[in-house]
Protein backbone atom coordinates (compact mmCIF):
# COMPACT_ATOMS: atom_id res chain seq x y z
CA UNK A 1 0.00 0.00 0.00
CA UNK A 2 1.12 3.20 -0.85
CA UNK A 3 0.31 6.91 -0.25
CA UNK A 4 -0.28 8.15 -3.78
CA UNK A 5 -1.62 10.94 -5.69
CA UNK A 6 -5.95 11.37 -6.18
CA UNK A 7 -6.60 11.85 -9.79
CA UNK A 8 -6.90 15.78 -10.26
CA UNK A 9 -4.47 16.62 -7.86
CA UNK A 10 -2.47 19.56 -9.21
CA UNK A 11 1.39 19.32 -9.66
CA UNK A 12 3.70 20.25 -6.73
CA UNK A 13 5.01 23.41 -6.46
CA UNK A 14 8.13 25.08 -7.17
CA UNK A 15 10.91 24.17 -4.71
CA UNK A 16 10.80 28.10 -3.40
CA UNK A 17 6.79 27.66 -2.33
CA UNK A 18 6.84 24.14 -0.58
CA UNK A 19 6.11 23.71 2.99
CA UNK A 20 8.95 23.96 5.41
CA UNK A 21 9.67 20.72 7.00
CA UNK A 22 11.81 22.45 9.45
CA UNK A 23 15.98 22.69 10.37
CA UNK A 24 17.01 19.34 9.88
CA UNK A 25 15.38 18.79 6.13
CA UNK A 26 16.78 22.03 5.10
CA UNK A 27 20.03 21.24 6.39
CA UNK A 28 19.86 18.42 4.35
CA UNK A 29 18.67 19.91 1.50
CA UNK A 30 21.66 22.23 2.06
CA UNK A 31 24.58 19.06 1.99
CA UNK A 32 23.17 17.97 -0.96
CA UNK A 33 25.42 19.62 -3.78
CA UNK A 34 28.74 19.05 -1.18
CA UNK A 35 27.98 15.67 -0.66
CA UNK A 36 27.35 14.50 -3.89
CA UNK A 37 30.35 16.50 -5.08
CA UNK A 38 32.09 14.43 -3.02
CA UNK A 39 30.58 11.29 -3.97
CA UNK A 40 30.88 10.87 -0.05
CA UNK A 41 27.30 10.53 1.11
CA UNK A 42 26.55 11.25 4.89
CA UNK A 43 25.81 8.33 6.81
CA UNK A 44 22.25 7.91 7.76
CA UNK A 45 20.61 9.83 10.62
CA UNK A 46 19.80 5.72 12.34
CA UNK A 47 21.12 2.66 11.45
CA UNK A 48 19.91 -0.84 12.00
CA UNK A 49 22.50 -4.21 12.46
CA UNK A 50 22.43 -7.57 13.47
CA UNK A 51 24.67 -10.32 14.70
CA UNK A 52 24.77 -12.54 13.44
CA UNK A 53 23.05 -12.01 10.33
CA UNK A 54 22.04 -16.18 10.20
CA UNK A 55 20.64 -18.43 12.77
CA UNK A 56 19.29 -21.34 13.64
CA UNK A 57 15.68 -21.84 13.51
CA UNK A 58 15.88 -23.51 17.04
CA UNK A 59 13.73 -20.92 18.90
CA UNK A 60 16.98 -20.28 21.32
CA UNK A 61 19.59 -19.11 19.13
CA UNK A 62 19.89 -15.25 19.65
CA UNK A 63 21.47 -12.18 17.75
CA UNK A 64 22.08 -8.40 18.94
CA UNK A 65 20.25 -5.68 17.39
CA UNK A 66 21.83 -2.84 17.33
CA UNK A 67 20.41 0.91 16.31
CA UNK A 68 23.12 3.67 16.31
CA UNK A 69 22.19 7.32 15.75
CA UNK A 70 24.55 9.60 13.77
CA UNK A 71 23.67 12.28 16.17
CA UNK A 72 23.70 13.00 20.13
CA UNK A 73 20.13 12.27 20.75
CA UNK A 74 20.52 10.55 24.24
CA UNK A 75 18.12 9.09 26.30
CA UNK A 76 15.93 8.70 23.20
CA UNK A 77 13.36 5.39 23.00
CA UNK A 78 14.03 3.34 19.90
CA UNK A 79 11.44 0.99 18.69
CA UNK A 80 12.63 -2.19 17.51
CA UNK A 81 9.85 -4.62 15.43
CA UNK A 82 10.66 -8.13 13.53
CA UNK A 83 8.83 -9.92 11.22
CA UNK A 84 9.59 -13.36 12.98
CA UNK A 85 11.25 -14.42 15.91
CA UNK A 86 10.98 -12.82 19.23
CA UNK A 87 12.31 -9.38 20.53
CA UNK A 88 13.53 -9.46 23.94
CA UNK A 89 12.13 -5.48 24.18
CA UNK A 90 10.09 -4.04 21.92
CA UNK A 91 11.58 -0.70 23.07
CA UNK A 92 15.32 0.93 24.32
CA UNK A 93 16.86 3.84 25.17
CA UNK A 94 19.88 5.24 23.46
CA UNK A 95 22.99 5.38 24.99
CA UNK A 96 26.66 6.57 24.17
CA UNK A 97 24.40 6.65 20.76
CA UNK A 98 23.29 2.83 20.91
CA UNK A 99 20.21 0.46 21.64
CA UNK A 100 20.36 -2.82 21.60
CA UNK A 101 17.62 -5.46 21.75
CA UNK A 102 18.14 -9.71 21.40
CA UNK A 103 16.43 -11.62 18.35
CA UNK A 104 15.15 -14.66 19.69
CA UNK A 105 15.01 -17.10 16.96
CA UNK A 106 11.60 -18.48 15.45
CA UNK A 107 11.23 -22.38 15.49
CA UNK A 108 11.41 -24.66 12.68
CA UNK A 109 8.40 -25.23 12.30
CA UNK A 110 8.24 -21.49 10.47
CA UNK A 111 10.30 -22.34 8.20
CA UNK A 112 8.24 -25.20 6.59
CA UNK A 113 10.14 -27.22 3.81
CA UNK A 114 12.02 -24.02 3.07
CA UNK A 115 15.45 -23.88 3.63
CA UNK A 116 15.50 -20.49 4.93
CA UNK A 117 13.22 -17.51 6.12
CA UNK A 118 14.17 -13.79 6.41
CA UNK A 119 13.01 -11.93 8.97
CA UNK A 120 12.65 -8.46 8.41
CA UNK A 121 13.73 -5.91 11.39
CA UNK A 122 13.09 -2.11 11.64
CA UNK A 123 13.75 0.21 14.49
CA UNK A 124 12.34 4.07 14.73
CA UNK A 125 12.36 6.71 16.69
CA UNK A 126 10.05 9.24 17.34
CA UNK A 127 11.91 12.74 17.57
CA UNK A 128 8.32 14.96 17.92
CA UNK A 129 4.66 14.52 17.02
CA UNK A 130 6.04 15.84 13.60
CA UNK A 131 9.26 13.73 12.90
CA UNK A 132 10.86 10.59 13.10
CA UNK A 133 13.72 8.34 12.57
CA UNK A 134 13.77 4.69 10.85
CA UNK A 135 15.85 2.10 9.72
CA UNK A 136 15.86 -1.26 8.62
CA UNK A 137 17.72 -4.41 7.82
CA UNK A 138 17.20 -8.21 7.57
CA UNK A 139 18.21 -11.48 9.22
CA UNK A 140 17.87 -14.77 7.92
CA UNK A 141 16.70 -18.48 9.97
CA UNK A 142 17.88 -21.41 8.43
CA UNK A 143 17.01 -25.00 9.73
CA UNK A 144 19.34 -26.01 12.35
CA UNK A 145 21.73 -28.73 12.14
CA UNK A 146 21.05 -30.49 15.37
CA UNK A 147 17.69 -31.07 17.41
CA UNK A 148 14.66 -33.08 17.46
CA UNK A 149 13.84 -34.91 13.87
CA UNK A 150 11.14 -33.84 11.62
CA UNK A 151 8.59 -34.95 9.02
CA UNK A 152 6.90 -33.27 6.46
CA UNK A 153 4.10 -35.26 4.57
CA UNK A 154 2.11 -34.03 1.79
CA UNK A 155 -0.11 -36.14 -0.70
CA UNK A 156 -0.59 -35.85 -4.41
CA UNK A 157 -2.88 -35.65 -5.36
CA UNK A 158 -4.90 -34.27 -1.87
CA UNK A 159 -8.03 -35.44 -3.11
CA UNK A 160 -9.63 -38.37 -5.77
CA UNK A 161 -13.11 -40.20 -6.47
CA UNK A 162 -14.21 -42.75 -4.67
CA UNK A 163 -14.10 -45.97 -6.80
CA UNK A 164 -12.51 -44.35 -9.07
CA UNK A 165 -9.43 -46.67 -8.83
CA UNK A 166 -5.62 -46.07 -8.57
CA UNK A 167 -3.46 -44.26 -5.26
CA UNK A 168 -2.48 -41.34 -3.70
CA UNK A 169 1.58 -40.58 -3.88
CA UNK A 170 2.49 -39.63 0.13
CA UNK A 171 5.95 -37.82 -0.29
CA UNK A 172 8.07 -37.01 2.48
CA UNK A 173 10.79 -34.60 3.36
CA UNK A 174 12.56 -34.94 6.95
CA UNK A 175 15.25 -33.29 8.65
CA UNK A 176 17.78 -34.88 11.08
CA UNK A 177 17.14 -38.58 10.29
CA UNK A 178 19.29 -41.20 9.02
CA UNK A 179 19.49 -42.64 5.48
CA UNK A 180 17.58 -46.19 5.74
CA UNK A 181 15.45 -45.28 8.57
CA UNK A 182 12.35 -47.00 8.41
CA UNK A 183 9.25 -45.18 9.09
CA UNK A 184 5.76 -46.44 10.04
CA UNK A 185 3.09 -45.24 7.72
CA UNK A 186 -0.87 -45.32 9.30
CA UNK A 187 -4.41 -44.72 7.98
CA UNK A 188 -6.93 -46.43 9.97
CA UNK A 189 -9.86 -47.92 7.89
CA UNK A 190 -7.51 -47.73 4.97
CA UNK A 191 -4.91 -48.96 2.59
CA UNK A 192 -1.73 -48.09 3.08
CA UNK A 193 1.88 -48.88 2.97
CA UNK A 194 3.02 -49.75 6.22
CA UNK A 195 6.53 -48.69 5.70
CA UNK A 196 8.69 -45.79 4.24
CA UNK A 197 12.50 -45.86 3.98
CA UNK A 198 14.37 -42.45 3.88
CA UNK A 199 16.69 -42.04 0.77
CA UNK A 200 20.20 -40.14 0.77
CA UNK A 201 17.99 -36.79 -0.13
CA UNK A 202 15.97 -36.95 3.19
CA UNK A 203 12.74 -37.72 1.34
CA UNK A 204 10.52 -41.05 1.40
CA UNK A 205 7.73 -42.32 -0.30
CA UNK A 206 4.60 -44.29 0.56
CA UNK A 207 1.22 -44.99 -1.45
CA UNK A 208 -2.40 -45.06 -0.17
CA UNK A 209 -5.03 -46.75 -1.97
CA UNK A 210 -8.37 -45.17 -3.61
CA UNK A 211 -11.04 -46.86 -1.68
CA UNK A 212 -14.11 -47.84 -3.29
CA UNK A 213 -16.32 -45.56 -0.83
CA UNK A 214 -16.38 -41.88 0.03
CA UNK A 215 -14.27 -40.65 3.48
CA UNK A 216 -11.10 -38.77 4.51
CA UNK A 217 -7.93 -41.14 5.35
CA UNK A 218 -6.29 -38.83 8.02
CA UNK A 219 -2.71 -40.64 7.11
CA UNK A 220 0.47 -40.44 10.22
CA UNK A 221 3.69 -41.13 9.20
CA UNK A 222 6.15 -41.75 12.16
CA UNK A 223 9.97 -42.09 13.16
CA UNK A 224 9.28 -44.97 16.21
CA UNK A 225 12.74 -44.17 17.54
CA UNK A 226 12.09 -39.95 18.29
CA UNK A 227 8.77 -40.39 17.83
CA UNK A 228 8.57 -37.70 15.24
CA UNK A 229 5.57 -37.46 13.15
CA UNK A 230 3.31 -35.85 10.62
CA UNK A 231 -0.21 -36.08 9.60
CA UNK A 232 -2.12 -35.59 5.88
CA UNK A 233 -5.99 -35.60 5.62
CA UNK A 234 -6.85 -37.07 2.03
CA UNK A 235 -10.52 -36.94 0.96
CA UNK A 236 -12.14 -39.43 -1.01
CA UNK A 237 -15.69 -37.64 -2.83
CA UNK A 238 -18.72 -39.30 -4.46
CA UNK A 239 -18.88 -38.33 -8.36
CA UNK A 240 -19.67 -35.36 -8.96
CA UNK A 241 -18.86 -34.06 -5.66
CA UNK A 242 -16.21 -31.20 -5.38
CA UNK A 243 -12.65 -32.72 -4.76
CA UNK A 244 -12.08 -29.84 -2.26
CA UNK A 245 -13.43 -28.25 0.47
CA UNK A 246 -12.59 -24.34 1.40
CA UNK A 247 -15.47 -24.25 4.43
CA UNK A 248 -13.01 -22.50 7.16
CA UNK A 249 -10.20 -19.63 7.72
CA UNK A 250 -7.41 -19.15 5.26
CA UNK A 251 -4.07 -16.60 5.77
CA UNK A 252 -3.91 -14.64 2.94
CA UNK A 253 -0.35 -13.40 1.84
CA UNK A 254 0.39 -10.64 -1.19
CA UNK A 255 2.88 -9.33 -2.00
CA UNK A 256 1.79 -6.31 -4.16
CA UNK A 257 4.11 -4.53 -6.31
CA UNK A 258 3.54 -0.19 -6.75
CA UNK A 259 5.54 1.84 -9.35
CA UNK A 260 5.72 5.29 -8.39
CA UNK A 261 6.74 8.64 -10.31
CA UNK A 262 7.29 11.82 -9.37
CA UNK A 263 10.26 14.71 -9.91
CA UNK A 264 10.90 14.86 -6.11
CA UNK A 265 12.36 11.12 -6.04
CA UNK A 266 15.87 10.13 -6.49
CA UNK A 267 16.08 7.37 -8.30
CA UNK A 268 12.33 8.34 -10.52
CA UNK A 269 10.61 6.06 -10.89
CA UNK A 270 10.98 3.92 -8.00
CA UNK A 271 9.07 0.51 -7.64
CA UNK A 272 8.51 -1.43 -4.26
CA UNK A 273 6.75 -4.35 -2.64
CA UNK A 274 3.73 -4.07 -0.58
CA UNK A 275 2.76 -7.11 1.25
CA UNK A 276 -0.63 -7.29 3.01
CA UNK A 277 -2.24 -10.53 5.43
CA UNK A 278 -5.82 -10.52 5.03
CA UNK A 279 -7.80 -13.39 7.11
CA UNK A 280 -10.32 -14.78 4.85
CA UNK A 281 -13.00 -16.86 5.61
CA UNK A 282 -15.20 -19.07 3.30
CA UNK A 283 -18.57 -21.35 3.47
CA UNK A 284 -18.64 -23.60 0.66
CA UNK A 285 -21.64 -24.72 -0.59
CA UNK A 286 -21.78 -27.08 -3.36
CA UNK A 287 -19.91 -24.73 -5.76
CA UNK A 288 -21.05 -21.58 -4.38
CA UNK A 289 -18.75 -19.66 -1.84
CA UNK A 290 -19.75 -16.94 0.82
CA UNK A 291 -16.51 -15.22 1.40
CA UNK A 292 -15.07 -12.62 3.90
CA UNK A 293 -12.06 -10.83 3.81
CA UNK A 294 -10.84 -8.84 7.10
CA UNK A 295 -7.30 -6.46 6.21
CA UNK A 296 -4.95 -7.38 9.06
CA UNK A 297 -2.07 -6.10 7.83
CA UNK A 298 -0.77 -3.71 4.91
CA UNK A 299 2.65 -1.58 4.34
CA UNK A 300 3.59 1.20 2.98
CA UNK A 301 6.69 1.11 0.97
CA UNK A 302 9.36 3.56 1.57
CA UNK A 303 10.36 6.38 -1.00
CA UNK A 304 13.55 7.71 -1.16
CA UNK A 305 12.99 11.51 -2.01
CA UNK A 306 15.54 13.79 -2.17
CA UNK A 307 15.75 14.97 1.34
CA UNK A 308 16.14 11.03 2.00
CA UNK A 309 14.00 7.83 2.84
CA UNK A 310 10.21 8.53 3.75
CA UNK A 311 8.20 5.97 5.76
CA UNK A 312 4.36 5.80 6.82
CA UNK A 313 3.14 3.65 9.04
CA UNK A 314 -1.13 2.07 9.79
CA UNK A 315 -2.57 2.72 13.15
CA UNK A 316 -3.95 0.18 14.91
CA UNK A 317 -7.28 2.15 14.44
CA UNK A 318 -6.46 2.36 10.75
CA UNK A 319 -6.62 -1.09 10.26
CA UNK A 320 -9.58 -1.28 12.80
CA UNK A 321 -11.39 1.42 10.16
CA UNK A 322 -11.01 -0.95 6.98
CA UNK A 323 -14.62 -2.47 6.26
CA UNK A 324 -14.84 -6.27 6.02
CA UNK A 325 -15.39 -7.24 2.53
CA UNK A 326 -18.29 -9.50 1.91
CA UNK A 327 -18.52 -11.30 -1.34
CA UNK A 328 -20.59 -14.50 -3.14
CA UNK A 329 -19.37 -15.97 -5.86
CA UNK A 330 -19.47 -19.65 -7.89
CA UNK A 331 -16.47 -21.86 -8.45
CA UNK A 332 -16.51 -23.11 -12.29
CA UNK A 333 -16.02 -26.98 -11.24
CA UNK A 334 -14.92 -28.90 -8.40
CA UNK A 335 -11.81 -30.37 -9.80
CA UNK A 336 -8.14 -29.87 -8.54
CA UNK A 337 -6.70 -27.16 -10.04
CA UNK A 338 -10.49 -24.83 -10.41
CA UNK A 339 -10.10 -21.13 -11.40
CA UNK A 340 -10.63 -18.63 -7.92
CA UNK A 341 -11.64 -15.85 -9.28
CA UNK A 342 -13.32 -13.61 -6.55
CA UNK A 343 -15.09 -10.16 -7.49
CA UNK A 344 -12.49 -7.32 -7.40
CA UNK A 345 -13.07 -5.81 -4.13
CA UNK A 346 -13.16 -2.27 -2.99
CA UNK A 347 -12.20 -0.82 0.02
CA UNK A 348 -12.31 3.05 1.08
CA UNK A 349 -11.38 4.16 4.25
CA UNK A 350 -12.06 8.19 5.51
CA UNK A 351 -14.87 9.16 3.32
CA UNK A 352 -18.42 7.95 1.78
CA UNK A 353 -18.31 8.15 -1.47
CA UNK A 354 -21.33 7.53 -4.40
CA UNK A 355 -19.11 5.37 -6.14
CA UNK A 356 -17.01 4.07 -4.07
CA UNK A 357 -14.32 2.48 -7.11
CA UNK A 358 -14.49 5.74 -9.45
CA UNK A 359 -15.58 8.68 -7.55
CA UNK A 360 -12.88 11.32 -7.20
CA UNK A 361 -11.41 11.58 -3.56
CA UNK A 362 -12.04 14.31 -1.43
CA UNK A 363 -8.88 16.52 -0.93
CA UNK A 364 -9.98 18.68 1.88
CA UNK A 365 -10.41 18.16 5.37
CA UNK A 366 -14.08 20.12 5.15
CA UNK A 367 -15.84 18.04 2.48
CA UNK A 368 -18.85 16.35 3.27
CA UNK A 369 -17.39 13.16 2.01
CA UNK A 370 -15.20 12.92 4.45
CA UNK A 371 -15.46 11.15 7.76
CA UNK A 372 -13.25 9.82 10.80
CA UNK A 373 -13.08 6.63 10.01
CA UNK A 374 -10.87 5.39 13.15
CA UNK A 375 -12.50 7.81 15.37
CA UNK A 376 -9.30 9.81 17.09
CA UNK A 377 -11.18 12.84 16.07
CA UNK A 378 -9.35 14.16 12.96
CA UNK A 379 -11.19 14.23 9.84
CA UNK A 380 -10.33 10.68 7.36
CA UNK A 381 -8.14 7.92 8.56
CA UNK A 382 -4.52 8.63 10.52
CA UNK A 383 -1.23 7.70 9.46
CA UNK A 384 2.29 8.16 10.72
CA UNK A 385 4.58 9.68 8.22
CA UNK A 386 8.38 9.94 9.00
CA UNK A 387 8.91 13.55 7.64
CA UNK A 388 5.24 14.70 7.98
CA UNK A 389 3.91 13.73 10.80
CA UNK A 390 0.34 12.46 11.58
CA UNK A 391 -1.28 12.95 8.53
CA UNK A 392 -5.32 12.58 7.47
CA UNK A 393 -5.95 11.08 4.72
CA UNK A 394 -8.68 9.27 2.48
CA UNK A 395 -7.58 5.86 1.29
CA UNK A 396 -9.06 3.76 -1.66
CA UNK A 397 -7.62 0.26 -3.01
CA UNK A 398 -9.19 -1.97 -5.93
CA UNK A 399 -7.73 -5.19 -5.46
CA UNK A 400 -8.31 -8.49 -7.97
CA UNK A 401 -6.71 -11.77 -6.54
CA UNK A 402 -7.28 -14.77 -8.04
CA UNK A 403 -5.47 -18.22 -8.65
CA UNK A 404 -6.50 -22.26 -8.41
CA UNK A 405 -6.97 -24.65 -5.78
CA UNK A 406 -4.45 -26.75 -5.28
CA UNK A 407 -6.33 -28.34 -1.99
CA UNK A 408 -8.76 -27.81 0.65
CA UNK A 409 -5.92 -26.36 2.38
CA UNK A 410 -4.27 -24.21 -0.41
CA UNK A 411 -5.26 -21.61 -3.33
CA UNK A 412 -2.06 -20.12 -4.68
CA UNK A 413 -2.00 -17.09 -7.78
CA UNK A 414 1.39 -17.85 -9.26
CA UNK A 415 1.42 -16.04 -12.28
CA UNK A 416 2.72 -12.36 -11.97
CA UNK A 417 -0.41 -10.67 -12.52
CA UNK A 418 -2.82 -13.08 -10.29
CA UNK A 419 -2.55 -9.84 -7.87
CA UNK A 420 -3.14 -6.57 -9.10
CA UNK A 421 -3.82 -3.99 -6.43
CA UNK A 422 -4.52 -0.28 -7.64
CA UNK A 423 -4.19 2.20 -4.32
CA UNK A 424 -4.80 5.87 -4.33
CA UNK A 425 -4.44 8.17 -1.25
CA UNK A 426 -5.39 11.72 -0.48
CA UNK A 427 -3.43 13.52 1.87
CA UNK A 428 -5.18 16.66 3.33
CA UNK A 429 -3.30 20.22 3.24
CA UNK A 430 -0.23 21.05 1.38
CA UNK A 431 1.50 17.67 2.00
CA UNK A 432 -0.89 16.08 -0.95
CA UNK A 433 0.62 18.25 -3.72
CA UNK A 434 3.82 16.16 -3.40
CA UNK A 435 2.38 12.62 -3.65
CA UNK A 436 4.20 10.18 -6.49
CA UNK A 437 1.67 9.37 -9.14
CA UNK A 438 1.31 5.24 -8.50
CA UNK A 439 0.37 2.58 -10.64
CA UNK A 440 0.10 -1.20 -9.94
CA UNK A 441 1.90 -3.99 -11.18
CA UNK A 442 1.31 -7.45 -11.57
CA UNK A 443 2.25 -9.80 -8.55
CA UNK A 444 1.39 -12.79 -7.12
CA UNK A 445 -0.83 -14.73 -4.18
CA UNK A 446 -1.39 -17.11 -2.14
CA UNK A 447 -4.18 -18.44 0.37
CA UNK A 448 -3.02 -21.10 2.84
CA UNK A 449 -5.67 -22.57 5.55
CA UNK A 450 -4.90 -22.15 9.08
CA UNK A 451 -7.67 -23.47 11.57
CA UNK A 452 -6.39 -27.02 11.81
CA UNK A 453 -8.75 -28.55 9.24
CA UNK A 454 -7.66 -31.30 7.14
CA UNK A 455 -4.32 -31.78 8.65
CA UNK A 456 -3.41 -28.08 8.22
CA UNK A 457 -1.70 -25.53 10.47
CA UNK A 458 -3.88 -24.47 13.49
CA UNK A 459 -3.02 -20.76 14.18
CA UNK A 460 -5.17 -20.51 17.05
CA UNK A 461 -2.48 -20.16 19.88
CA UNK A 462 -4.66 -19.22 22.37
CA UNK A 463 -7.22 -22.36 21.37
CA UNK A 464 -10.49 -20.05 22.42
CA UNK A 465 -12.14 -21.13 19.11
CA UNK A 466 -11.53 -17.53 16.97
CA UNK A 467 -8.65 -16.45 14.98
CA UNK A 468 -7.32 -12.81 15.05
CA UNK A 469 -5.76 -10.92 13.09
CA UNK A 470 -2.78 -10.75 15.76
CA UNK A 471 -2.47 -14.57 15.15
CA UNK A 472 -2.96 -14.55 11.08
CA UNK A 473 -0.45 -12.31 10.83
CA UNK A 474 2.14 -14.66 12.92
CA UNK A 475 0.95 -17.46 11.53
CA UNK A 476 1.67 -15.93 7.58
CA UNK A 477 5.02 -16.21 7.51
CA UNK A 478 5.09 -19.71 8.57
CA UNK A 479 2.98 -20.80 6.01
CA UNK A 480 3.28 -18.71 2.94
CA UNK A 481 5.32 -20.34 0.14
CA UNK A 482 5.42 -18.05 -2.93
CA UNK A 483 8.00 -15.33 -3.11
CA UNK A 484 6.88 -12.03 -5.22
CA UNK A 485 8.58 -11.21 -8.25
CA UNK A 486 12.29 -9.54 -8.91
CA UNK A 487 11.09 -5.82 -8.25
CA UNK A 488 14.42 -3.69 -9.48
CA UNK A 489 14.08 -0.35 -7.08
CA UNK A 490 14.66 1.71 -9.85
CA UNK A 491 12.16 -0.36 -11.93
CA UNK A 492 14.94 -1.83 -14.41
CA UNK A 493 14.64 1.02 -16.23
CA UNK A 494 17.28 3.30 -18.04
CA UNK A 495 17.87 6.36 -16.17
Amino acid sequence: MALTRPAGRRDPPSWDARPDYGPRVRAAIAALPLLLALGCPEAPPLSLTVDPATLDADGLARARVIARARDPIEGAVVSFIATGGALSSSSAVLVDGEATVELIAPLERELGRHAERRIELSASIALTESERLDAATTLVAVPPTTGAPLIFLDADPPAAVAGAGGSVRLHLLTRRIAEGTVLTVEAPGFDVDSEAVVQADTSATAALTVPATPGDATVTVSEPASGASASVVVRFVAAGEPLFDLTGTFAQVGPARVKLVSGALAPNPQCAVAPSVILATFVQTGLDVQASYQTCDVTFPPVTSIVGTITNRATEAFYAAIPVVEQRFTLPSGELLAEYAPPPSIVVVGAALGDAESEALPTEADDPRVEDTDQDGRPGVTVENSLGGLQNIVFRNVGKAGGRVLSSNRIVGDQVGDLLATTETSVFGMAGAFLPDTSALGSVVELVRIDGAYGAFDADADADGTLTCAEVKDAAAAVAELVAPDTPFDCGEER
